[in-house]
């Protein structure tokens, strides 16, 4: 009987893990299609759920899921041909769109970032690029400046020792436990990353490669380089 009972309670786990397995699979298999496509991938984000979103050219986008507000959301700069710079999840239905002239949307977003997207919107200085981990954000801006909220010192330090040696700075993410700064053609800066993909960074970087974006998912991580191609240990 026991083992029948931990056979049962097993089930709902392995049905979980056999979803997240399917939307990673149809994640990579969209990437493949657009690189066949030879458009640029701007950004991929994934929700807590697993689903994801992905932007490329001036305003194209692939999903598996959306919140409606934000498919609606996107469907209309795609329609009018409005450039898309960023989407991200911040949970499952929480999220902020970046397109052009500084335009942003959002759904059920940190009172800190809406002041922060507002105040940078009033100033001109163009926003490229938002990162967000569980109350704490950065947007990258203007010519490699960053606005960051919660972040602990020695991303901040590493910050202005970037900006003092005039490193332009790419974009950051933030992983469950640490971080990554991306600047230049494939430099990089970690904190409390995984030996495995500081392992990854380092090949791309010895062969020269063109390091464009990262994304994290809990344990999961992928590095988008060069055109369109990947690395992921999904």
């Amino acid at each position: 009987m026991k083992k029948f009972l931990i056979i049962f309670l097993l089930i709902p786990n392995i049905i979980f893990a056999q979803d997240f397995l399917s939307k990673f699979t149809k994640l990579k298999e969209e990437i493949e299609y657009i690189e066949t496509q030879k458009l640029e991938i701007k950004t991929v984000s994934i929700a807590p759920s697993g689903d994801w979103v992905i932007v490329y050219g001036d305003f194209g986008y692939s999903y598996n899921n959306l919140p409606s507000s934000a498919e609606a959301h996107l469907k209309k700069n795609n329609t009018e041909n409005y450039k898309i710079k960023d989407f991200d999840f911040l949970n499952d239905t929480s999220w902020v769109c970046l397109s052009r002239h500084n335009a942003f949307a959002l759904k059920y977003t940190p009172q800190s970032l809406v002041d922060e997207l507002k105040k940078l919107n009033k100033s001109k200085e163009s926003i490229f690029q938002l990162a967000y981990s569980n109350g704490k954000w950065a947007i990258v801006y203007g010519k490699g400046e960053v606005a960051t909220y919660n972040v602990d010192q020695e991303l901040e330090t590493t910050i202005k020792q970037l900006q003092k040696e005039k490193r332009l700075i790419k974009s950051i993410e933030f992983s469950t436990s640490g971080w990554i700064i991306l600047y230049g053609k494939n430099d990089y800066k970690t904190n409390n990353i995984s030996t495995e993909i500081e392992a990854e960074l380092k090949k791309l970087k010895d062969e020269d490669a063109e390091i464009n974006h990262i994304v994290f998912f809990n344990a999961a991580w992928m590095i988008i380089y060069n055109d369109n191609k990947y690395v992921c240990n999904f």
